[in-house]
């Protein structure tokens, strides 16, 4: 049985350029994906780079979304009217954009942008239950 995340229904929007805001500044967003002990991932990693504005500010920024084809490092430019930054990783091994049992994902809920960057994130692929719709 499929478990859709609400943040995999938004890449829809970021593929077809909806990214960013018009309030929000370039940040430079950088670091590295890594799996868990025992976890191996294929060749289709999703990373979606989400500004983390307030509650009741005015609706959800859609995230930027990259593909990576291997675990390693990351640097991405992103439009972010936060101070913070919130990243999800997954291992989309079927290629549908949403978590399944048996891919492995990970979150990385709060990195600070400093002087327009943030820097040195790791976001780290777990094998975990998917996690849930309004999460």
């Amino acid at each position: 049985m499929k478990v859709r995340k609400s943040i995999w229904v938004v890449l829809v929007g970021a593929a077809f350029g909806a990214v960013g805001c018009a309030g929000g500044r370039d940040v430079e967003v950088s670091g590295k994906v890594v799996a868990a002990e025992g976890v191996s991932v294929g060749e289709m990693l999703i990373i979606d780079f989400i500004d983390t504005l307030p509650e009741g500010s005015g609706g959800e920024t859609p995230p930027k979304t990259r593909r990576m084809l291997h675990l390693g490092e990351f640097k991405e430019t992103v439009s972010l009217e936060a101070d913070q930054v919130e990243l999800w990783g997954l291992d989309d091994r079927n290629g549908d954009g949403y978590c399944n049992a048996g891919e492995a994902w990970g979150r990385v809920p709060s990195a600070p942008v400093v002087n327009d960057r943030a820097e040195g994130i790791t976001l780290t692929l777990l094998a975990q239950p998917c996690p849930p719709l309004d999460e």
